[in-house]
């Protein structure tokens, strides 16, 4: 039986910036609204050789949890 697949719709609120990149793909810190729901983004992004974006695998944050992740790096002893 086949299911119906939701649609999935992005919208890039704000790019805060790089955080890595190989090759020509950028790990990027985002604000952007997935399906109606903002949050914060850590994923690569890369344009394919017909100029459109593209996303790999990321992670997902709220406000809260940015700021969390935050406080965590600040203590790391690097």
């Amino acid at each position: 039986m086949a299911k119906n697949a939701k649609e999935f719709t992005y919208e890039v609120k704000a790019e805060y910036g790089v955080i890595g990149t190989k090759g020509n793909v950028n790990t990027e810190l985002r604000l952007v609204e997935m399906n109606g729901v903002e949050k914060y983004d850590i994923r690569p992004w890369w344009e394919d050789d017909k100029g459109v974006e593209k996303m790999g695998k990321g992670i997902r944050l709220t406000g809260e949890e940015l700021k969390k992740l935050g406080e965590l790096i600040n203590n790391l002893e690097l």
